[in-house]
């Protein structure tokens, strides 16, 4: 086809890798610091609560499956909203069928963990924790006063609710929707 062709095929090809960049770059997720404010207008659901099991199951999700992790929680004290004695959330995530999805910035659960979460559009997003992260606390006893100590994601006691968004820091980004299979290698999972 001549010169008229050669070209024709190099702009095709450059629309098409513009188009997979575009793409590429929809798949990530900002992670905001929020403030304590914005976190409980934001929750449908406020407890103290904990985790009594996990369960990875596949879920629909779009016109795709994705591993998600059912952690059931008993509740201890509800501090917004209501919920039952005891209260499943799915959570994006886990292992299933020998594929582990790992998505950055989503809080990982173990049996035992004494937790305090701020909790919306539970089943409905890929994490139903407000700011993701943010929406959870670890709880635990301090041994010489028996009071809840509240722990923020990055391990240090919580002192003040202004701390939330200072320490919050820097926003994440990210990639959702990255599988890791049991043997390391890396694959995409669609949402």
């Amino acid at each position: 086809m001549g010169d008229g062709g050669y070209a024709w095929d190099s702009f095709i090809w450059a629309m098409c890798v513009s188009g997979l960049l575009v793409l590429t770059r929809t798949n990530a997720t900002t992670v905001v610091s929020p403030t304590f404010e914005e976190m409980t207008d934001r929750a449908d659901l406020v407890f103290v609560g904990k985790v009594v099991e996990l369960k990875a199951e596949w879920q629909v999700a779009g016109t795709n499956q994705a591993i998600f992790t059912l952690v059931e929680f008993h509740t201890e004290e509800i501090l917004k909203g209501t919920a039952p004695a005891s209260i499943s959330l799915s959570i994006s995530g886990r292992e299933g069928g020998g594929m582990t999805l790992e998505i950055v910035a989503v809080p990982k659960f173990e049996a035992g963990d004494r937790v305090l979460l701020f909790v919306e559009g539970n089943g409905v997003q890929f994490c139903p924790l407000v700011g993701v992260y943010h929406g959870k606390f670890g709880v635990r006893k301090d041994d010489k006063s028996s009071r809840d100590i509240v722990f923020m994601h990055d391990g240090k006691p919580l002192r003040d609710v202004a701390e939330i968004r200072r320490r919050g820091g820097r926003a994440i980004r990210a990639q959702a929707g990255q599988a890791v299979h049991s043997g390391g290698a890396r694959a995409d999972v669609a949402r």
